[in-house]
């Protein structure tokens, strides 16, 4: 660089330094490369150069052509050139990685001290001679000393009590000898003298660190006047509470011996509620069955209604407080939804009927139909909401609907909802419906009954089924009940169901029915099954439809037509059909609410193949609609088709001859099972208890006990014990044993079957329980010899 600045040579890695080109430096002035702050600096030194002649040697920042800073060190020396004139000869080095380590340094430092003046606790830093190097404020606080009187004394001069100087110098020491390998941390607890004398109960937590003059320590003091208080006062307090805690155990223990009271009282009261009511509904149920003038009829009905109604309020109140306990546990089984939501429907359907309700049912095509799951829970949520839209729905139609939320593997969640044109509920309430005991109409006049408990226990299932609950309503026009559960698919494929006697798929169906939402459902039903729907909401325009399919050359194969419509009824639009000779290849199918005697032969005469009960059952009206179509080629007439035609209606036991033993003490539930079993086309013989039953098992090949357990001399436990023995003298050890009982608290199942029982039936036993329960243990064929079927049972 000559003495003006010009630079007169540059090497290669200079030219890179500064990221311009070797050629292009030459000429320029070196300050083009200096960033504005170091000028001075630069000029500076350079005047200095050349004209003290001594070397310089600085650090500076140069600036690239892009903007870019560079920290170089400079040296340069000046030396005549070979015309004699002063050359200065500058050498650059690149620190930039050397000042960001300096800087990251004063960050620190300055980061730390930021912390450390703001810390709460005392913090104290010292020299390998033990003198103090820091004193923050809080150190200043907690020991009276200002920065400038603390800094160069000796810490344990200044703040040890003199009864502890000598061992604090030891300690010290050896401190810092541990240290010698590495950084070490203690934690000690000392005390410490104030300014004024007096002192200071402190925690010092003291860390050794390794400088260029030997280890230093930094020290954490805290103050633990308070936490020494609070530990005194935490022992009088352990010392108060264990005296407390041995009188609670007293307490307790009574308690214990009080709530096995209180369990016991509550089974024994379920069983002794249970058992009349047991004879109450199964009698009058078995009454029903036999010819009775309409007085006898209505006057059973009401027995038989007032005694399901005390029966569901029980149910709750047991429901209730074992979600109280947290002792209501969930099933896991397998169950066909459609199945299940057909049989719910079934049942609320008489009472549907008896207000003039139309009740719907309608499941998603993306539902899937084979769950596992615990199905009785399920169904309860649906009756408690679906029961509660009939009862306070008293025109217009009750709609219950199942979709698809989402799935992951084999996991979904499913949402149910439950719809009415009922009175609906009050905005003020909404917030308190699923209350416990809570009622919208809580005064003693009001017009519907119950507990107040359903809706709350069935927010509770809900919840424990991994879902949620809601409602939306408005006063005078209806409400909606929607609930989200968690279940499983069932493992495997779903087994292929038998082809229809006709194949339905590309069948182009009419539906006629007044009702948005009955048309809604019944289109996606026909439409999952491969049909092709059309929907219409009065007679008039299933003519105009029929009309026009006509002229399309695409006519109506099958056309399902509601009964009870304003203007045009269904029997109405079924004449004008038949009426009309281009319409003869045209099914007709007719939908009514629960039927009358004599109403098929009815139908029959008035042209329409099939006769549909609403609510329509998903296989049944699938089975119906193939025979239909079916019969229409064959040459002679056939009856016409119904939902007892549609499947397959002959008694799953007519054809086993098997032998029943029934165990049970009260003469009245003896009847009533007997009366069961009679209706189901089985044979049972009857014992009034447990010691009675093992000797009829020792003579006779009976083929299935129902055992009731609570009986005297012997109950059903003891004898389904002895039973089991293998030195039992019964025929067979290994039959199938079904409890009956009126216990229904938490546990009872699993007891039974852990004795050896193979099932469990509630009292009041409904006859659809009791059936489904011998489909699953009844033989399939009565044993010739007992002997010989011993291990054809299930192990219990």
């Amino acid at each position: 660089v000559s003495e003006p600045g010009l630079i007169q040579q540059a090497n290669l890695t200079a030219a890179a330094l500064l990221s311009v080109a070797r050629g292009a430096l030459v000429g320029k002035l070196f300050s083009q490369f200096i960033c504005r702050e170091d000028q001075e600096l630069y000029y500076r030194h350079r005047q200095q150069l050349f004209g003290s002649k001594q070397p310089q040697a600085y650090d500076l920042r140069l600036l690239k052509p892009d903007g870019t800073i560079v920290w170089a060190h400079l040296a340069a020396t000046v030396a005549p050139d070979a015309g004699g004139e002063p050359v200065g000869r500058v050498t650059l080095s690149d620190i930039s990685g050397r000042k960001q380590a300096e800087e990251a340094v004063r960050d620190g430092e300055v980061l730390l001290r930021a912390i450390t003046d703001t810390a709460r606790d005392a913090v104290v830093m010292i020299n390998p001679q033990g003198l103090i190097t820091y004193w923050n404020p809080a150190a200043e606080e907690l020991f009276g000393y200002p920065k400038p009187e603390a800094l160069g004394q000796n810490l344990h001069q200044l703040l040890a009590p003199a009864r502890y100087h000598a061992a604090h110098r030891a300690g010290f020491a050896s401190f810092i000898r541990s240290g010698q390998g590495g950084a070490v941390n203690r934690t000690l607890g000392l005390e410490a003298c104030h300014r004024d004398g007096h002192e200071i109960p402190v925690e010092m937590s003291l860390s050794a660190f390794l400088q260029q003059d030997g280890w230093h320590a930094a020290a954490i003091l805290r103050d633990i006047t308070a936490r020494q208080r609070a530990e005194a006062e935490l022992q009088e307090t352990n010392r108060r509470l264990a005296e407390a805690t041995a009188h609670a155990h007293d307490l307790a223990s009574r308690a214990e011996s009080a709530t096995a009271a209180k369990g016991e009282f509550l089974a024994n009261m379920s069983h002794e509620i249970r058992t009349p009511l047991n004879g109450v509904i199964g009698m009058t149920g078995l009454l029903l069955d036999t010819p009775l003038d309409p007085e006898q009829r209505r006057y059973a009905e009401a027995v038989r209604s007032s005694g399901e109604a005390l029966l569901g309020l029980i149910n709750d109140i047991l429901d209730f407080s074992k979600i109280e306990a947290g002792k209501l546990d969930l099933e896991t089984l397998d169950f066909e939804l459609l199945s299940l939501l057909d049989d719910l429907t079934a049942a609320l359907a008489v009472r549907a009927h008896e207000k003039g309700l139309e009740l719907l049912c309608g499941v998603d095509p993306a539902v899937p139909t084979r769950l596992r799951g615990d199905p009785g829970r399920l169904r309860q949520i649906l009756n408690n909401l679906a029961g509660n839209a009939v009862k306070f729905t008293s025109a217009g139609e009750v709609a219950i609907r199942a979709s698809l939320i989402e799935e992951a593997g084999s996991d979904v969640l499913l949402r149910f909802a439950v719809r009415d044109t009922g009175i609906g509920i009050p905005a003020d309430k909404l917030g308190l419906i699923f209350g416990k005991f809570t009622q919208v109409d809580a005064s003693i006049t009001r017009q519907y009954g119950g507990s107040g408990l359903g809706l709350a226990i069935s927010k509770q299932l809900a919840e424990l089924m991994g879902g949620q609950i809601g409602v939306e309503s408005v006063e005078g026009q209806g409400s909606e009940f929607w609930f989200t559960v968690r279940l499983s698919r069932q493992a495997g494929e779903a087994p292929a169901a038998d082809r229809p006697a006709a194949d339905l798929r590309g069948v182009r169906a009419l539906l006629v029915d007044d009702s948005a939402t009955a048309r809604e459902l019944l289109t996606t039903r026909l439409a999952a099954w491969g049909l092709r729907p059309v929907a219409v909401p009065d007679g008039p325009s299933a003519l105009q439809a029929l009309a026009q399919a006509l002229a399309q050359h695409d006519p109506f194969r099958l056309a399902l037509i509601d009964l009870e419509m304003p203007g045009m009824d269904g029997e109405t639009l079924g004449r004008a059909l038949r009426a009309d000779p281009r319409l003869a290849d045209t099914r007709m199918v007719l939908l009514t609410s629960l039927g009358r005697h004599g109403d098929t032969r009815r139908f029959q005469e008035l042209g329409f193949a099939a006769h549909a009960t609403k609510p329509l059952r998903h296989e049944e009206l699938r089975a119906m609609l193939s025979l239909v179509l079916k019969e229409r080629h064959e040459a002679t007439p056939a009856p016409m088709v119904t939902r007892h035609t549609a499947p397959e209606t002959v008694n799953r036991f007519a054809d086993r001859q098997a032998r029943i033993l029934v165990a049970e003490d009260n003469i009245v539930n003896q009847l009533v099972v007997l009366g069961m079993l009679k209706k189901m086309g089985l044979s049972a013989d009857a014992v009034a208890n447990g010691a009675e039953a093992l000797k009829a098992l020792e003579s006779v090949p009976y083929d299935l006990v129902l055992m009731d357990i609570q009986m005297p001399e012997m109950g059903g436990i003891e004898a389904t014990r002895r039973l089991r023995q293998p030195e039992s003298a019964v025929l067979n050890p290994r039959i199938p044993v079904i409890a009956l009982t009126a216990n229904a608290m938490q546990g009872d199942r699993e007891h039974y079957l852990a004795v050896g029982m193979n099932d469990h039936v509630a009292k009041p036993v409904s006859r659809q329980a009791l059936a489904e329960a011998l489909e699953r243990w009844l033989p399939p064929t009565a044993a010739a010899d007992p002997r010989d079927q011993v291990g054809a049972h299930v192990e219990p």
